[in-house]
């Protein structure tokens, strides 16, 4: 009986295969690190909003001048596309 020839294609396929499954980890790994970089940004927009509230508040107690005494206008951190 003859021998069949080695199959080149099957351990291609298992290669990519391979690769593809290892991107999709990483891919994984990175969604969920962005998702906690999102969450601090939102929370540094929360204190800047605080921080803003409270020097508007100084001002107008310590009698400010009147440009300075307008609520300041928020400015976010992220750029809207």
């Amino acid at each position: 009986m003859v021998d069949e020839p080695e199959n080149i294609v099957l351990p291609a396929l298992n290669r990519i295969r391979e690769q593809n499954d290892t991107i999709l980890r990483k891919l994984d790994e990175v969604i969920t690190r962005l998702g906690a970089v999102e969450r601090d940004i939102a929370g540094m927009e929360v204190d800047y909003a605080a921080t803003q509230l409270r020097l508007d508040n100084m001002d107008r107690r310590i009698g400010g001048s009147a440009d300075r005494a307008a609520p300041r206008a928020r400015r976010s951190v992220i750029s809207t596309r």
